[in-house]
């Protein structure tokens, strides 16, 4: 039979039970030279890099990523604009939605460039460090 005092006692400590979230410090990229700098970047512009990353590479495109990894861009190739339109910021929001410091992602605008093959888009990017726009573009 446990004890009275075992079963009382706590072998956790409170402090890890709250809600920790991930460092954000990190190697900043160079994305002239695509290659990792020996510098480090941390909270707002480690949010405003892995949204960059995220949002740059093909959902299940890579072997060395998580198949959550990524955004479906590719499902907009010969749909029409206004369709992807109404769909592109439902993409986008899921596929940001894996990082617990972003917490919004909203104010989506357009634009139609080169005859309506590509749709360039912007949005504010709500995080636990600050707000930032981001700007991309999908091929349709």
């Amino acid at each position: 039979m446990i004890s009275e005092t075992l079963r009382n006692a706590s072998f956790i400590d409170p402090e890890d039970l709250k809600l920790k979230i991930r460092t954000s410090k990190t190697w900043k990229l160079d994305k002239d030279k695509k290659r990792v700098t020996s510098e480090f970047i941390d909270e707002l512009e480690a949010v405003k890099q892995a949204t960059f990353i995220h949002l740059s590479i093909e959902n299940k495109s890579s072997y060395i990523h998580t198949d959550g990894f990524g955004v479906k861009f590719q499902q907009f190739y010969g749909m029409p604009i206004d369709l992807v339109m109404a769909k592109l910021p439902g993409v986008v929001k899921d596929a940001l939605a894996w990082d617990e410091r972003i917490l919004n992602v909203s104010d989506f605008e357009f634009e139609k460039v080169d005859h309506n093959r590509i749709l360039r888009f912007s949005c504010l990017i709500t995080s636990c460090y600050g707000d930032f726009t981001y700007e991309g573009q999908v091929n349709v």
